[in-house]
């Protein structure tokens, strides 16, 4: 077990390295699979669309350029030119296009570019050329590129020819240097499925089952492999169990040639090792040299007579003398003997032996040209699977030479391909929709799998060369596979054979850290002196030898000790080992519970330790087994104990229940490593037998399958299966109770007995359900057949059923009776299901009926009794007859006589087109078949005188001879004619006996009659059903029409059934027909009978035509529902309407002709006589044809021809478009309503006199224009006329009047012309009466705005035309129209640019020329007509096309929209499904423009478009707070779906972003900090696994909220106090959660992780707002406010005020005193060290007295106080103590009465955090005091300014107090040395006295004499300012 787990442990290891990093979208451009160049750093890929994208992974390119080839192509292949003298800096490649054309590209990958350059093209006419002159003619219909190598390729030409080729250099031509055909067998040439050319030979796949393995010099047939084989040893090793491996589909052969990989079509492989396969098959190894073609010679220089020379030549022969017969030397020999039969299937000589120019693998220099990364490959793939070497103690099976592999675990279709293959692994890659690429390794030793995934968008890359090397491109780029190695394995394997360098590179590309490397690479690189392997093993090992870092080793594994790192031991690694193989229990439990809460579990090792604990607690004593499961006997278990691993649980299964006590007492254990490598059908298998049938959903159904089949469970079985049948339906899959089950899961996983499993098998097959191996064995499918009924039945469930060679199951079937020569079965068989050539074509095989001439007389045959009018099927059924009986020859009339079958062949001519006259002539052509000599009949015919003078006559006498035989003869040996007892009545029968029948029978003989005759009466419709309407209409006159006594309602009756008769049995046309005629004769109209029968037979031919049912289930179906039509069911007609007009486009379709036309509508008259003679609405569909497709004319002919009601058309013409629809409704306007009903023909009658009457009373024309003449203004009053008469006509000829005016004219011709309701709008605003109306630019306007929004425009255009030609407007119409009708937008341009020259030229005109339409009015009219075009858009494109339009004449909108705007917005939305609103047009505004743009900002928002919505934003100039943040909260989102967001750096990078995104994007800092407000509170709500974790993220999320509240003006100090407050209250849980940490490590070191990286702590330190101005005023430094001892309150629990101390403490220390007087006040908390500081300030500026104080403060001092007095006094002057850490003298000396300084030492002395700051306080009040003045104005100052007034006075102690000033107010040094520096330089360059200058003006008491310092004094001021510079500096360090 534990040699079994180590070996899976190495199997189970995958590591994917990344080599070179490749932009995703570069990937993304590449096909499903790629190419690797050998050499060159560059790839190539087919894309599905025949495109060859090229990519080039140099360094130089980024991993990202390349370059695009269109094709489209079929194949590429890279040149291998290692061993060549071609440059291998640009590589080259030979590409196939799809017509067959070959082209050589070359690339130039200098500088990182990818150049591609045609270096040669060839088509396929050179091809053809080129293999003609090698004298073989063939047309070019396959071509595969075998090889292409150094500048020579070999090409695979129609599946057979081999042609080797040499393209041209220097300007040759390219030249052939072989060509041959293969021989292959003559029907394996178009079953070749795939080919590989590997080391010089060529491997041939065949569909038929076998591979032909050629030598590829001289195309010589070495070998050949029978995969039949592969069948028998697969049945050989499980016979119960049928071979499930179907066709195959592809191979690939290792490099040695030792092993070959087939891949099948089911997605299963089998390996085979061709040596062994040779070795048990030498008759398959067609190349092996015998001993005969062995030469026998010695070694030079050797006599032959000399024994060496014949023990040389010994060793050639299979003969075992030995010649040397000595002692020794036969230990020897059998010595070698013993040796070599331990390695007897190692050591033999490879089966390719013989092949002498065999090419080498590893043939050529490789050292030239090698890619960067491919040293890695190099480095590592000799080591990179663990496998073990090949040996019989470690394979499963040594002698086997056929292996298989078989994916069973997918569950959705995917397409299983070889990468590569060695002798001991095979890689192989799949796609599956659902999970993308996967890889797998298989071990062809141990049979062991390994698998990776790599997800949806990785392309496996294939790579040339011996190595077996797993590339893919995945998202990052070109990565390495590798398996059995761990990462650390791998590295450090890597700098043993590569380098350190490689190491550290691919370390930084991968993101790993650094990792350790053994100490023999260590002493290998100090040997060799590989200084970088020395200093990568020692950065490697910095941290672990460093005993001050912590960061090498995790803080949980800190208390062991730091030997165990330094040895190189893992603690990680160790603890999981004692885990996983401990048999301890309790030390395994508690293992598991620490490394499960470290997370050091992987999912697999959790899943283990799930599962252990699962089985311990299924079977412990405690818990009860499943009593269903139960009562099954427990030897079945034994019985099918097949699994691997199951002995291990023997204990479990085989005690006995009963006694509970006895198994507790055992203690039963199962070592983690053990389950770990139990694969999960062996886990399932383990838990299935404890749990209830409603959890099986959640197993595989394999595990599941295999345990109820094993137990016999028929009852859930049964279940099982008939949800399995149920599964495709449209049932939800959540109401499954069991897992999905497969065909395949059943075939390979039945464990039952072979009754139950054939009663589940029938149970399946009845439902068309069939285990892939049965549908690929024809004898087990009709052994399954046999067992659910037959092939002979009703219902055969075979429909689906098609073999591997695409026959049905009819055409398979006959084949295999044939091959048995079961013809009595095949007869029945055909005849059972009718099967003739018509209806199967598979039996009218030319060769079928060659091999078995039985079978094609048995066809000719039938032929005959389906057709018994044709001759010809006699005459050919004979031949097939005669061709049984001369099986030699070919059967014709000659060979029947020749052969001595003269009556036969007579016979035969007998159906022989023409007689026996036609046989007999010699004619040339004839068929050869029916001719004969006339002298061979002649001599045939000697036996028989009276048919060869009959034939042949001599003589001319009337001499009758007798018969030579007779037909009665013939037939006599054929019972059913026996001539004997039949044929009586016949004078030529001489056989007849006395009593025979000398009368022929017939039907109506009486005997006859009288015998056996039913007489029934025969009424008048069963002569319809036969087709005889006169017999039928004779019938129905004699028998019912002559005795009935109501002649009428008879007729009307019958003619009423024969209507139903001839409508039932519709698909008949003899009754059809019968009924029709009868009717007739009936005297009745037979119209309604003949229009339906052909609508059904229309709807019937649609019905087959376009659907799979049976026919005669649609002819029924029709059938019923013509009866419902005959008794005038409603719903029934309109069904049969809508079929029938389906039917009639159908056939319309179908007969190809034009939809539209005289021809389809002839078509349509069918329709509408249905309709008519079943009281229906005419059927409008073709008419709506007509007007969607604009087709006026067939529209108004089809109304016109088929009389359509005027409403029912009218109705119609909303279809046609605006323009036709105008003219049809005038058209239409004034035609009467004239219905197709016979009952309204009276009230058409009626109407026609009104209208003509109507039309009388009009004026006439001429009679106007004569009253024209005579009135003044006749131009006027004849416009009156035109309104009146409503006659456009007069308004066009009143403009041409005298002083007429075109404005009225145009109004008044508008308005005539228009429609009624159209005139009425237009006129609305005129008061009084139209004809006196006087029109101007004011109607015209009202007429313009009006027409333009009814879309009137071709109206005003022709107006405009007839009275105002040269007006813009015109221009502007036909734009209009351009646009909205026809979509021409660039012609539209081209109109608005002309009118835009013609505006231009109608304002410079001179004011002396008056313009009719004046500029103002034109340009107020135009930009109404441009808003309007927007209005009228119907879609956002139409829109945006205006928009583009409109933008360069955004002059012409006077108060309109801003065009630029709009058309950048409907830019940006294009394509988007967010639609502009109309109403910003209409009214526009730019607070209406932000509107609608902050609603499209919401939609684009919810839609997740953020950059568009940003865009749309930036256009309307409106704030994108919610944007952004709604962007990032998207964003957040997704991280917590991908389960980034559990990951803690994750979360603080993202922090930071949004931090960044928002100040990038300057939102507003309300928005920020509410953002990050309410992110904190969300915070506090969430659980996390560390209770501190969420507590960090909360302090940073409320710091940032704090930062961006602060940035507000003014601040809102009162928020920004809560904020803080929250802050704190997570500070103060933080550390009362770390305990005491923070008190032992250094503060600075919770910031930073141990990988360097962020904290949640040091991103909040970047944004602390502490410092705030506003909140460090004076005002939270004063006593009031501040909690006394007394009088706080304690809200905080005492850890947590404990923690709050602690924390304050830290802030005093460091000179937060603001910050640590605000806690105090926000949590009414009492801190001494604050009070002590604030009242030190307080007595310093005088705030506050001694009286003031707090009374804890007071008792300090009385208690000092009370001190002082016990000690000596007396003394006149004291020393002040010394307030900073330098063992000085005090800042000043102060008298002893100054009791400020006495309390304020006082209180310094006591303070135990803050010391620092009440020193400064001691400090600036000493300073006050020297300078007289107030200590608030000193404490105001900088700190820089008061020490450069210290340095430039002339104190003669000013060093002294400057550095006492130093260190209590903490200054920088480099601020202090350059002021000393300052100080020093000015006095020594300034001759006077010293001008020092003070800030305040000092006393004058304090105020130096006035004296020139001297030299002694400048050199001890610089000497002073040198210590003084040296004190600061160590005060710093």
């Amino acid at each position: 077990m534990t040699a079994e787990g180590s070996n899976a442990e190495v199997m189970e290891r995958v590591l994917p390295v990344l080599l070179v990093s490749v932009p995703s979208e570069a990937t993304g451009r590449l096909g499903s699979r790629a190419q690797l160049h050998r050499e060159q750093e560059v790839l190539g890929s087919l894309t599905a669309a025949g495109s060859l994208q090229v990519l080039s992974l140099a360094p130089g390119g980024r991993g990202g350029c390349g370059c695009c080839l269109d094709g489209p192509f079929r194949q590429f292949v890279w040149e291998d030119s290692h061993n060549s003298g071609t440059p291998t800096d640009k590589p080259r490649l030979l590409a196939l296009s799809e017509n067959y054309e070959l082209l050589i590209y070359e690339f130039n990958l200098k500088d990182g570019r990818c150049d591609a350059t045609v270096l040669y093209s060839y088509s396929e006419e050179t091809l053809q050329k080129l293999i003609g002159d090698q004298n073989v003619s063939i047309s070019l219909l396959s071509l595969r590129i075998l090889s292409f190598h150094s500048n020579r390729s070999l090409l695979f030409i129609n599946k057979c020819i081999v042609l080797h080729i040499i393209f041209p250099e220097r300007n040759a031509d390219i030249r052939v240097l072989s060509c041959f055909t293969l021989p292959l067998p003559a029907q394996t040439v178009d079953r070749i499925i795939d080919t590989q050319l590997c080391r010089g030979i060529l491997f041939v796949l065949s569909s038929l089952g076998w591979i032909y393995i050629f030598d590829i010099v001289d195309g010589r047939h070495v070998a050949h492999v029978d995969l039949a084989l592969h069948q028998e040893d697969m049945c050989n090793e499980q016979p119960q169990e049928p071979s499930t491996i179907s066709s195959f589909t592809s191979l690939k052969v290792s490099q040695d040639l030792d092993v070959i990989v087939i891949v099948s079509s089911s997605n299963t492989a089998v390996a085979l090792n061709l040596n062994l396969y040779f070795r048990q098959h030498p008759g398959h190894l067609l190349c092996e040299r015998t001993l005969e073609d062995i030469p026998i010679e010695g070694p030079k220089g050797i006599d032959e007579d000399d024994p060496v020379n014949s023990e040389y030549n010994m060793k050639l022969t299979k003969f075992s003398f030995q010649v040397d017969r000595s002692w020794k030397a036969q230990l020897s020999s059998l010595n070698e003997t013993i040796k070599n039969s331990r390695l007897e299937d190692y050591c033999c000589a490879p089966w390719f032996q013989d092949i002498l120019h065999l090419e080498s693998t590893e043939s050529g220099d490789h050292r030239t040209c090698v890619p960067s990364w491919s040293f890695i490959l190099q480095n590592v793939m000799h080591s990179q699977y663990n496998f073990p070497q090949k040996g019989p103690s470690k394979t499963v099976d040594p002698g086997r030479s056929w292996k298989r592999m078989r994916i069973s675990e997918q569950e959705e279709p995917f397409e299983l391909t070889c990468v590569s293959v060695t002798g001991f692994t095979a890689l192989f890659t799949w796609a599956v929709e659902r999970t993308g690429c996967t890889i797998a390794l298989w071990d062809l030793e141990t049979q062991g799998m390994q698998y990776f995934s790599l997800g949806k968008r990785c392309i496996p890359v294939d790579s040339s060369g011996s190595q077996q090397l797993c590339l893919v491109l995945t998202e990052n780029g070109l990565s390495l596979v590798l398996f059995g190695l761990t990462q650390e394995e791998f590295l450090n394997r890597l700098m043993i054979h590569g380098s350190a360098s490689t190491v550290d590179s691919l370390c930084h590309l991968n993101g790993w850290g650094r990792c350790s490397i053994p100490i023999h690479a260590l002493e290998a690189g100090i040997e060799n002196r590989q200084l970088d392997t020395v200093d990568f093993f020692l950065k490697s090992k910095e941290n672990l030898l460093n005993p001050s870092s912590k960061s090498s080793v995790p803080d949980q594994f800190d208390h062991f000790p730091s030997h165990l790192y330094l040895k190189g031991f893992n603690v990680k690694d160790q603890l999981l080992k004692i885990c996983f193989y401990t048999t301890d229990k309790n030390i395994r439990d508690f293992l598991v519970d620490i490394l499960k809460e470290k997370k050091y579990f992987s999912e697999k090792d959790k899943g283990t330790v799930e599962f252990v604990h699962q089985v311990e607690k299924f079977y412990s004593g405690s818990f009860q087994e499943n009593m269903q499961i139960q009562s099954f006997p427990r030897y079945w278990i034994r019985e099918q104990d097949f699994f691997k691993h199951k002995s291990v649980l023997d204990s479990f299964l085989n005690y006995d229940h009963k006694d509970k006590d006895k198994l507790n007492k055992q203690g039963h254990k199962i070592v983690l490593n053990w389950a770990h490598w139990w694969h999960r059908l062996t886990q399932e298998s383990i838990l299935l037998p404890r749990i209830s049938p409603e959890e099986y959903k959640s197993y595989s159904p394999e595990a599941l399958w295999r345990y109820l089949t094993a137990r016999h469970d028929w009852v859930s079985i049964i279940l099982w299966i008939g949800e399995f049948q149920t599964q495709n339906s449209y049932a939800s899959l959540q109401q499954n109770k069991w897992p999905p089950l497969t065909t395949d899961v059943m075939d390979q996983n039945t464990c039952c007995n072979n009754y139950m499993r054939n009663a589940i098998l029938d149970k399946l097959a009845r439902n068309g359900i069939f285990l892939t191996s049965e549908l690929e064995d024809f004898e087990l499918f009709l052994l399954r057949l046999n067992r659910i009924g037959g092939v002979m039945q009703d219902s055969l469930p075979v429909q689906n059923y098609k073999s591997k060679e695409g026959w049905d199951f009819h055409s398979h079937f006959i084949l295999y009776c044939l091959e048995y020569s079961l013809q009595h079965l095949l007869y029945v068989y055909l005849d059972y299901y009718k099967l003739s050539p018509p209806n199967c074509p598979f039996l009218e095989k030319k060769e079928l009926h060659e091999a078995h001439p039985w079978f094609e007389f048995l066809v000719q045959c039938r032929q005959v009794s389906s057709n018994l009018t044709d001759p010809k099927l006699i005459f050919q059924a004979s031949l097939a007859n005669a061709q049984i009986l001369i099986p030699s020859n070919q059967a014709s009339i000659s060979s029947m006589l020749l052969e001595g079958h003269t009556l036969l062949a007579l016979a035969t001519t007998m159906y022989a087109p023409g007689g026996v006259s036609q046989v007999v002539q010699n004619e040339e052509n004839e068929n050869c078949l029916k001719k004969v000599d006339p002298q061979l009949l002649k001599m045939a015919l000697t036996p028989y005188p009276k048919l060869k003078t009959a034939l042949f006559p001599q003589y001319t006498a009337p001499t009758v001879l007798p018969s030579d035989i007779t037909l009665y003869h013939l037939i006599q040996s054929l019972l059913p004619f026996d001539p004997s007892r039949l044929f009586g009545w016949q004078s030529a029968n001489t056989l007849a006996i006395g009593d025979a029948v000398s009368q022929l029978p017939h039907f109506s003989s009486p005997d006859l009659v009288n015998k056996y005759a039913i007489v029934e009466r025969l009424n008048f419709a069963y002569y319809l059903h036969h087709g005889r309407p006169s017999f039928a209409f004779g019938t129905f006159l004699v028998q019912e029409l002559t005795k009935s006594k109501t002649p009428k309602q008879l007729i009307q009756q019958v003619g009423n059934e024969a209507y139903v008769l001839g409508l039932s049995s519709f698909h008949i046309p003899s009754i059809g027909a019968s009924c029709v005629c009868f009717l007739e004769l009936l005297g009745l109209d037979s119209l309604k009978l003949r229009v339906d029968m052909k609508v059904a037979n229309i709807i019937l031919s649609y019905k087959c035509r376009n659907e799979d049912a049976q026919y005669n289930f649609i002819r029924e179906s029709l059938a019923e529902k013509l009866s419902k039509l005959a008794v005038g069911e409603k719903a029934t007609t309109e069904e049969l309407l809508i079929l029938l007009e389906e039917a009639i486009w159908n056939n319309i379709q179908q007969q190809e002709v034009k939809r539209l036309s005289s021809e389809s509508s002839s078509q349509w008259a069918l329709v509408v006589q249905f309709c008519r003679l079943h009281d229906m609405k005419l059927s409008t569909s073709y008419l709506r044809e007509c007007a969607k497709a604009n087709d006026w004319l067939q529209f108004i002919v089809h109304s016109q021809l088929h009389n359509y009601h005027p409403e029912e058309v009218k109705s119609l013409l909303q279809y046609f478009s605006p323009v036709l629809q105008d003219h049809l409704r005038l058209a239409f306007e004034n035609l009467p309503s004239v219905s197709n009903s016979r009952m309204d023909s009276d009230q058409v009658c009626n109407k026609f006199p009104q209208e003509l009457q109507r039309k009388k009373e009009k004026t006439d024309f001429f009679e106007i224009l004569l009253q024209c003449s005579e009135v003044p203004n006749s131009w006027c009053w004849l416009l009156a006329e035109a309104v009146e008469q409503q006659a456009p006509i007069l308004s066009v000829l009143a403009s041409c009047l005298q002083d007429a005016s075109a404005i009225p004219c145009l109004c008044v011709w508008i308005i005539t012309s228009v429609e009624h309701s159209v005139a009425v709008e237009a006129m609305g605003h005129i008061q009084g009466t139209i004809e006196d109306h006087t029109w101007d630019l004011e109607d015209l306007s009202v007429i313009w705005r009006t027409l333009l929004t009814r879309q009137k425009s071709k109206t005003l255009i022709r107006g405009f035309q007839l009275f105002f030609k040269d007006s813009p407007l015109l221009l502007m119409m036909e734009m209009y129209e351009l646009c909205m009708f026809f979509k021409k937008y660039k012609e539209a341009e081209a109109k608005l640019l002309e009118f835009q020259k013609s505006l231009e030229t109608l304002e410079t005109a001179t004011p002396r020329v008056h313009a009719i339409i004046p500029a103002p009015w034109l340009k107020e009219h135009v930009c109404f007509l441009l808003k309007l075009m927007l209005q009228q858009c119907r879609t956002q494109y139409e829109l945006g096309k205006l928009l583009q339009l409109f933008v360069g004449i955004q002059h012409l909108f006077s108060d309109g929209p801003d065009v630029k705007k709009l058309c950048v917005l409907s830019q940006i939305l294009k394509d988007t499904s967010i639609t502009i609103n109309h109403v910003i047009i209409t009214n526009y505004s730019l607070e209406n423009f932000q509107h609608e743009c902050k609603s499209i900002l919401e939609k684009l928002e919810t839609d997740g478009q953020f950059a568009l919505a940003r865009r749309v934003a930036e256009l309307a100039e409106l704030p994108v707070d919610n944007l952004v943040i709604e962007e990032i909260t998207q964003e957040m989102r997704a991280l917590k779906h991908i389960d980034q967001s559990s990951l803690k750096q994750a979360r603080i990078d993202f922090w930071k972003k949004c931090h960044e995104n928002f100040k990038k994007n300057c939102i507003s800092s309300k928005a920020a900090s509410s953002f990050f407000s309410a992110q904190a509170f969300k915070a506090c709500e969430c659980p996390a696994e560390k209770g501190w974790s969420n507590t960090e993220e909360r302090h940073l999320l409320l710091t940032l909220a704090g930062h961006w509240l602060s940035q507000e003006d003014p601040v809102p100090l009162e928020e920004l106090e809560e904020l803080e407050k929250q802050i704190w209250l997570c500070r103060i849980t933080q550390h009362t959660l770390r305990g005491n940490q923070e008190e032992i490590e250094p503060r600075c070191s919770q910031h930073i992780s141990t990988s360097g990286e962020l904290s949640f702590d040091s991103l909040a330190s970047e944004f602390s707002f502490s410092k705030l101005p506003a909140l460090n005023t004076s005002k939270y430094l004063k006593l009031n406010g501040l909690p006394s001892k007394d009088n706080c309150e304690n809200r905080l629990d005492w850890k947590e005020q404990a923690s709050l101390n602690f924390l304050i403490g830290h802030l005093l220390d460091d000179g937060c005193v603001h910050e640590a007087s605000r806690i105090c006040r926000y949590f009414h908390f009492y801190n001494q060290d604050v009070a002590l500081a604030l009242h030190c300030r307080a007595l310093a500026s005088g705030e506050a007295s001694v009286d003031d104080m707090h009374p804890e403060m007071g008792a300090l001092l009385r208690s000092a106080e009370l001190l002082e007095e016990e000690e000596e006094t007396g003394i006149p002057l004291r020393k002040v103590q010394s307030t900073s850490s330098l063992d000085s003298q005090s800042f000043v000396m102060l008298p002893p009465s100054d009791e400020v300084v006495t309390h304020l030492e006082t209180l310094t002395s006591k303070c135990l955090h803050g010391k620092n700051y009440c020193r400064q306080v001691l400090c600036l009040y000493e300073l006050a005091k020297e300078l007289g003045c107030c200590y608030t104005d000193v404490a105001a100052q900088d700190g820089e300014a008061m020490l450069r007034a210290i340095l430039a006075s002339q104190q003669p102690d000013r060093c002294k107090r400057a550095q006492a000033f130093i260190s209590t107010q903490g200054l920088e040094p480099d601020t202090v040395a350059e002021l000393v520096a300052e100080e020093v330089t000015r006095e020594l360059l300034t001759p006077s006295e010293g001008t020092g200058a003070l800030p305040f003006r000092p006393p004058r008491a304090f105020r130096p004499h006035s004296q020139v310092p001297s030299v002694k004094n400048l050199l001890l001021c610089s000497y002073t300012s040198c210590a003084l510079s040296f004190q600061v500096a160590r005060l710093h360090l």
